[in-house]
């Protein structure tokens, strides 16, 4: 009985390291290369190729997760987030034209301690994101992209926005419908221009947006699709009132992929 129960443990043994060498290598194509070379539709990560960069949403829907597809082993959220985040990471370095290679990978083959495939996760996972960060610091400015952010958004540099509201307030007190967007336009270009904002390379990127709803009711609806308070609804939502253009102005800043990720 003994011998039959050992010669049946090893059968098995046998069986699931030849079953899992398949997926294995798609975990390994994926975690090393940022590549899903998935022919029978198998692996965790299904992808959904020619997706624009437009914004964060290529994230979530280039690269979707297979819930029925995840193995034991990988059923922790953190694992399985680290996996996901890893094969993005890369994906974003080949196509920013950079080398994604692993001189150091270890080849992942079948093992009942589960911590090894964890171990060579959380490495994949560090490389890569540390090889993104580079690219975004040293060769995509991302430092200095922040700090044009901080002048606008956080009002870093506040003497542009007070010589715009200065100039623009007439146009912004109309109706939403009459406002002339190529005029407010102009007025923020003359803003910035001769302003401490001038210095700033990337001025040009920052534009006037009219919302469909005011600056109010979009927190608002933030806050209720965030869940923190779903009862909130905004009124003006339900009324058919004409809004102005000082409820609903917003500025817009244009950031070119890949930093229209972290934007």
């Amino acid at each position: 009985a003994a011998s039959g129960e050992q010669y049946a443990s090893k059968l098995f043994s046998f069986l699931l390291q030849k079953s899992s060498v398949p997926y294995l290598e798609m975990l390994e194509k994926w975690i090393y290369q940022g590549v899903v070379q998935d022919p029978y539709s198998e692996f965790m990560v299904e992808e959904r190729p020619n997706r624009p960069y437009y914004d964060d949403s290529y994230w979530e829907k280039r690269f979707l997760k297979r819930e029925q597809h995840i193995l034991s082993f990988l059923s922790d959220k953190e694992v399985v987030h680290k996996v996901m985040t890893t094969g993005k990471y890369l994906t974003v370095l080949r196509e920013c034209g950079q080398t994604v290679s692993f001189p150091s990978a270890v080849k992942l083959t079948y093992s009942a301690n589960s911590r090894i495939y964890v171990t060579l996760i959380d490495q994949a996972y560090t490389i890569s994101s540390e090889r993104v960060l580079a690219l975004l610091t040293e060769q995509k400015s991302l430092m200095s992209r922040l700090e044009s952010v901080k002048h606008y958004f956080l009002l870093d540099l506040g003497d542009w926005f007070v010589h715009f509201m200065d100039t623009a307030y007439e146009e912004l007190s109309k109706d939403v419908q009459h406002i002339n967007k190529n005029k407010l336009d102009s007025m923020l270009s003359l803003s910035l221009v001769t302003s401490t904002a001038n210095t700033d390379d990337y001025k040009d990127d920052l534009a006037c947006q009219m919302m469909n709803c005011s600056a109010l009711d979009e927190v608002l609806n933030v806050i209720s699709i965030d869940g923190t308070d779903k009862g909130i609804k905004s009124k003006a939502l339900e009324q058919t009132s004409i809004l102005t253009g000082l409820e609903t102005f917003a500025l817009s800043y244009k950031v070119e992929w890949p930093l229209n990720i972290v934007f």
